[in-house]
């Protein structure tokens, strides 16, 4: 995004009643998992997070990199509701195509749950979903990298 260096990274955008999310990253891979990355902030900041207590895995596959985008953050929200999923890390790796689905995703996390956390100071609620609207998720030709754009309903 203009004006943010590195890499791979996240910000939030306005928006009248929902969290807007742009992130980025070198692949469409990774600015998926920064954007998975930031819907996990909105709970906790990650650095606050144990890293080691336990790793989720899971794969999303779709016809598009939205739509992948959009399931892989709400797999994780379902993650964060039914196994109470804090973030500390998220690798993102793409999968090869095949003809059922041409755009997937591995995704794996490395955190804790809520329920083995002693201090819950710093808790917020988390987003109810990712949605379609203002979805978006391309190659920028003049960086390189891959923007990504989501609305996370509140």
């Amino acid at each position: 995004m203009p004006g943010h260096d590195g890499v791979a990274g996240y910000c939030y955008g306005e928006h009248t009643a929902d969290v807007l999310v742009h992130a980025w990253g070198a692949s469409a891979a990774e600015a998926i998992g920064q954007v998975i990355l930031a819907t996990a902030a909105m709970v906790i900041d990650p650095a606050a997070v144990s890293p080691a207590d336990a790793v989720w895995v899971y794969q999303v596959a779709a016809d598009d990199w939205i739509a992948c985008m959009i399931r892989s953050v709400n797999e994780f929200l379902y993650l964060h509701d039914s196994d109470g999923t804090l973030v500390h890390r998220v690798t993102v790796d793409a999968l090869p195509a095949c003809a059922s689905a041409p755009v997937g995703v591995t995704v794996r996390i490395q955190g804790q749950r809520l329920a083995e956390r002693s201090n819950l100071a710093g808790i917020r609620t988390p987003a109810k979903a990712a949605t379609y609207h203002l979805a978006a998720l391309s190659r920028d030709p003049a960086t390189g990298r891959w923007i990504a754009r989501l609305l996370l309903d509140t």
